[in-house]
């Protein structure tokens, strides 16, 4: 029988492996690389430049916290979360929740499923891919592409640029200048507030 674990790792360059069942693993300094495996994982990367990968399968959360992290999450339901630095974040298939945090995130939704993402603080690039999707750019000049599906895009707080592929799409114009290239009433798209057409 294979037991779960908790892995921490030092303030070195760690690459720390999980088993197949519910692990915990701690990256702390360095420039680490957590790995979940099979399970439902909780993989951290703290400090550093962490590449954190949680192995295809489970329920999975994924904390990058400060660095400049890449985040990759395979199939089942995850959540991710980049913290600050410039994060760049992906979903293989399935559902997801994805939240950027601060700093200029690269965030991609799955292949498949409904993702709910975030950008947070900073200027993100945003694409929900697949599936019916929704999608909030927080503070910061965004670009948002919701992919095929019907998705809801929301501008909020600054200049961002929203385009919403195939699918009927709802568009959420925030307080300063949002763009819409793709606007399409006979696909079903639906805009509320003050969007600029590209």
């Amino acid at each position: 029988m294979v037991l779960a674990a908790t892995v921490s790792g030092t303030g070195r360059n760690d690459t720390l492996e999980g088993t197949q069942e519910d692990d915990t693993i701690y990256g702390y300094g360095g420039d680490d690389e957590p790995w979940g495996n099979d399970g439902n994982d909780i993989l951290y990367g703290n400090g550093g430049n962490d590449y954190i990968n949680d192995g295809t399968n489970g329920n999975d959360h994924l904390h990058g916290h400060s660095g400049n992290d890449e985040l990759l999450a395979g199939f089942g339901f995850d959540v991710l979360y980049g913290g600050s630095g410039d994060d760049n974040m992906h979903k293989i298939f399935g559902d997801s929740q994805m939240y950027g945090g601060t700093g200029n995130d690269i965030i991609m939704g799955g292949r498949g499923g409904v993702d709910t993402i975030s950008g947070g603080n900073g200027n993100d690039k945003l694409y929900g891919m697949l599936g019916n999707d929704v999608i909030g750019g927080g503070y910061g000049d965004n670009g948002i592409d919701g992919g095929d599906g019907n998705d809801i895009l929301r501008g909020h707080y600054d200049n961002d640029i929203l385009t919403g592929g195939g699918g009927a799409d709802k568009f959420y114009c925030g307080s300063r200048i949002d763009t819409v290239t793709d606007f399409n009433a006979a696909e079903g798209d639906t805009k509320l507030g003050d969007c600029e057409n590209y």
